[in-house]
């Protein structure tokens, strides 16, 4: 049986230390442990009185178990609904069951054994379980009986008792008989809780207003926790012991106790003046604070420091000393300022801040105080308020605006209320504006109206001078109307701000008055376009062009619903102001100083675009009036971007003269530009200005040799023309110019999208006129594939003409090669025949290329003319001079007379055929394609090769 005692209470010991373990886990087994062991206990045959204590004591462990179970069930349950903590008992309904059978348990045993040795602990058992778990209030009687039963003082069961009864009574207030049985408890000097015994004991003195055996007992229990044989309750002997001495009216010798026995004794001596305080001991408390503040001081016991002026504060607040108090807050806020400096520097400083907000609250608590009180004051008499509590209301919101920085605005709005109490407006009203700023940059809505709406109730009043007064109010109409744009109040603000700013004639702040006005109140729209109205002519007085250009600008974005009338009058009015001076100097010949003049109303940032664009154009008449084309072009551009369509086609006639002009000038490419431009703008007019545009761009185009341009032009702007033969002349005009360049290339692109007569026939004509007077060889060749491509019947026989025309060359290269008589003796047989051979190769070459002289290529036939001649006289030429070797004088003299009688013909041929060739070269120039040609030459008659039958040349045959 002791074996299993120990082995429970050494199981209850492991669990308990099993801290890791879940508590559950830890009473289940605890549970399982008491319930094993119970079940042994029950299953004895025999139970003696031990056995039956022993039961008694499991019982009473698991009713302790229970009670834990139902407590932390309680605890858990009313934390998730606080409403549960009022229907406690119900949550321990199975411990007051459990208690019922420990009881009748414990009573069985009384009732069973009488008498017996246990009797007395059975009796403190159920007392103890009395006590912590029923409600049957049995406590006192079982002590009182298990105390009779055991006689000897020093049985522990009797002391136990003993010190249990102390406890109750002391728990029951029942303080003289607690006194009893502590003064039997403390003789056991062997009780370890002698010191708790001493404690509660002195507690009983002092209950029992026996101070000083009050004091000197809690010193016993002080002095007695030094000793290791004791329990060291110092701590809580240190909290209460200040009291007992104020509670016997002796505060001063508790400090001394606390200055002689602690180290810091700072954590006792605070409540200790604080109970002094309140015990209305005023003297005593600022001894114990001071000398509490030098042991802070000397120690460097910043740890205590914050609570220690916080104690200061409490008490000059219990005694009213304003002064004092503000003082002392100064110095706190000192303090906050450093401790929250040192925390910065190093998180492990001595310095706390925890009760800082507390400290707010407390300075806030004696300002607001102070505040009701002056009002209260000021009531009864206007002149008779304590000036020095004002400056301590006031210093204390300088404070709290350090400490309390979150909440400035309601000190702002709280000082300023304070200087209207007292009717101190001068100072009021700049504290009030302070307010407004701060609630704005916090975005508190109330204290922000609470400000505007006293500053307006100020200002009213008229009691500040008038210049300063106008300007509060004006500060408090436009925040009123910033903050509330739409508001009972603001709407009824808006006029009078607006007639302010008029007066003062600060145009930007009228016109930002209406403005927000408008956005707020659009239904007030006519009364606003009154207000802009006035503004507008203060702008036209002063002539204020740049306000009368941002507002005419934003007249246009439909601000204010401004008719179109009304806008453009006040656009001629600026317009008006802005260009007088310049058009002065045009006027007197300074072009250069008048073209600056309107370049610098175009760039100016605010003017309108009427006024932008009048001033461009104006500047690029001028530089045209100058000759620089280019500048005027460019001004010509802005001005046309700033325009409405019907400026532009106001300015239309007066940009073609410009363009004109422009050419004229000699600038063919800007001219070309502005038509171009002008084209495309106003194509669907197809008016006469339309078609000299037209021409000019086709004219300008051609001028610079651009084909490409000019045919872009007929291309996409025909179509604007009211006349179609203005067409037609651009696309002779582009095809002569393809011509003039020769640009074969070119060319061929225009007849192929131009694929009409007269392009056609002109096209072949023209390629065949480069092809015999152009020089490039690949030109010739490209000439040459076109006209088989033509697939023309005429193309294709210039082709064959050109490849004839070839050959002649060739066969002239023959004939110019060809010896007629080499041999070294004269035969005039075979002379005859070498001759004849000779002019049948002329004969042949006639027959075959003289249709060459007739082609219609005109410089073929030219060319092939000259081949003819040249043929001509070079036979000629060889027959004249031909001398053979061999013959005799008067022979030689006979056959060159013949000779030269026969080339006589085609000398004369020759001749004949460079006539020809003249003329047709002056021809050249005015005869039309297709009707050039060579006139026939005249035929030359074969020669008569009979002449020199019969005659021998060779001397051996004379």
């Amino acid at each position: 049986m002791k074996v299993l005692l120990f082995a429970l209470l050494y199981s209850s010991v492991t669990i308990a230390a099993e801290t890791k373990a879940p508590k559950n886990e830890r009473w289940n087994k605890l549970m399982t442990l008491v319930g094993q062991e119970m079940k042994i206990l029950e299953n004895a045959k025999r139970k003696g009185v031990e056995i039956k204590y022993r039961m008694l004591e499991l019982h009473s462990e698991k009713v302790k178990l229970i009670h834990e179970k139902n407590n932390r069930e309680f605890m858990e349950k009313s934390k998730t609904n606080p409403a549960l903590a009022r229907n406690k008992e119900g949550f321990f309904a199975e411990t007051r069951a459990y208690y019922q059978v420990t009881k009748n348990f414990g009573l069985k045993i009384l009732k069973e054994n009488p008498v017996n040795h246990r009797k007395a602990e059975v009796m403190y058992a159920m007392a103890l379980n009395s006590r912590d778990y029923g409600r049957d209030n049995i406590t006192e009687q079982y002590l009182l009986q298990a105390i009779a039963l055991v006689k000897d003082h020093k049985n522990s069961i009797r002391h136990h008792a003993e010190t249990a009864l102390a406890d109750y009574y002391y728990n029951e207030k029942r303080f003289p008989e607690a006194i009893t049985y502590y003064q039997r408890v403390i003789k056991n000097t062997e009780d370890d809780w002698m010191t708790k015994h001493l404690f509660n004991l002195s507690w009983c003195y002092l209950k029992n207003r026996e101070f000083d055996k009050a004091i000197d007992t809690i010193k016993k229990s002080y002095y007695e926790s030094k000793n290791p044989l004791y329990v060291n309750i110092k701590d809580q002997v240190l909290d209460n012991i200040g009291s007992f001495y104020v509670y016997a009216g002796r505060p001063l010798d508790g400090l001394e106790f606390y200055l002689d026995n602690e180290k810091d004794p700072v954590p006792y001596l605070i409540p200790m003046a604080l109970k002094t305080s309140d015990k209305g001991h005023e003297k005593e408390t600022k001894e114990i604070l001071d000398a509490a503040q030098k042991v802070v001081d000397k120690n460097e016991f910043y740890q205590h420091q914050e609570e220690l002026l916080h104690t200061y504060l409490d008490y000059y607040r219990h005694y009213n000393r304003f002064a004092d108090h503000e003082k002392m807050s100064r110095n706190l806020v000192a303090y906050y300022k450093k401790a929250h400096q040192e925390l910065a520097d190093d998180k492990k400083s001595k310095f706390q801040i925890a009760l800082k907000e507390d400290a707010i609250e407390k300075m806030r608590s004696v300002a607001g105080f102070l505040q009701v009180k002056l009002a209260k004051d000021v009531k009864k008499d206007e002149s008779n308020y304590n000036e020095d509590e004002l400056e301590i209301v006031l210093n204390y919101f300088s404070h709290l605006i350090t400490l309390d920085p979150n909440r400035k605005v309601e000190y702002f709005y709280f000082r300023a209320e304070t200087y209207y109490s007292v009717l101190q407006y001068k100072s009021a009203a700049p504290c009030y504006v302070e307010a407004v700023n701060e609630a704005k940059r916090v975005k508190h809505d109330e204290l922000a109206r609470k400000s505007l709406n006293s500053l307006l109730a100020l200002t009213g009043q008229e009691v500040l001078d008038k210049d300063e007064n106008k300007k509060y109010l004006i500060f408090a109409y436009s925040e009123h109307v910033g903050l509330w744009p739409r508001d009972e109040k603001s709407e009824m603000i808006y006029p009078k701000l607006f007639e302010i700013y008029r007066e003062m004639q600060d145009d930007k702040k009228s016109t930002a008055v209406i403005r927000a006005y408008n956005k707020a109140y659009p239904e007030h729209l006519k009364e606003q376009q009154t207000f802009m109205t006035k503004i507008l002519d203060q702008f036209i007085d002063k002539k204020n062009t740049e306000r009368l250009t941002y507002w005419v600008a934003e007249f246009k974005t439909g601000f204010l619903s401004f008719s179109k009338d009304v806008i453009e009058k006040t656009e001629i009015t600026l317009g008006n102001i802005l260009f007088i001076q310049y058009q002065e100097l045009a006027k007197k010949g300074e072009r250069v100083a008048a073209i600056k003049g309107f370049e610098s109303l175009y760039v100016h940032k605010l003017y309108p675009d009427k006024v932008k664009y009048q001033a461009a154009f104006f500047a690029s008449m001028l530089n045209l009036e100058l000759g620089e084309t280019v500048k005027s072009y460019h001004w010509q551009a802005l001005a046309y971007a700033r325009m409405t369509e019907e400026e532009k086609l106001e300015r239309r006639d007066e940009q073609m003269k410009m363009a004109e002009r422009t050419y004229r000038l000699q600038d063919f490419n800007t001219s070309y530009k502005i038509a171009d431009f002008l084209l495309k703008k106003f194509c669907s007019l197809k008016d006469d200005t339309q078609t000299r545009l037209y021409e000019i761009a086709v004219m300008t185009a051609l001028v610079e040799e651009k084909a490409a341009d000019a045919e872009r032009i007929v291309s996409e702007y025909s179509k604007c023309l009211k006349r179609p033969e203005v067409r037609d002349q651009a696309l002779a005009q582009i095809y002569s110019l393809h011509e003039k360049k020769g640009d074969f290339f070119g060319l061929r692109l225009f007849v192929k999208r131009h694929h009409v007569e007269p392009y056609i026939t002109q096209y072949r004509f023209s390629l065949q006129k480069w092809f015999w007077e152009k020089t490039d060889i690949n030109l010739k060749a490209h000439i040459q594939a076109e006209f088989k491509d033509l697939k023309h019947p005429e193309t294709l026989a210039w082709l064959q003409e050109i490849n004839l025309h070839k050959e002649a060359e060739k066969d002239m290269q023959d004939i110019r090669a060809t010896v007629v008589w080499n041999k070294p003796q004269f035969d005039g047989e075979a002379f005859n025949k070498s001759l004849e051979n000779y002019l049948l190769k002329l004969k042949n070459f006639k027959d075959r290329y003289q249709p060459l002289t007739q082609s219609t290529q005109v410089d073929l036939a030219i060319l092939t003319t000259r081949l003819f001649s040249e043929v001509y006289s070079h036979i000629g030429q060889t027959i004249q001079g031909l001398r053979p070797a061999g013959m005799d004088a008067q022979t030689m003299n006979d056959f060159g007379n013949a000779m030269k009688q026969l080339s006589q013909q085609f000398l004369v041929a020759a001749r004949q055929y460079d006539k020809n060739l003249e003329k047709a070269l002056k021809e050249k120039e005015t005869l039309a394609w297709g009707s050039r040609s060579i006139a026939s030459v005249e035929k030359v008659e074969n020669p008569v090769f009979s002449f020199f039958t019969g005659l021998t040349m060779d001397k051996s045959k004379e």
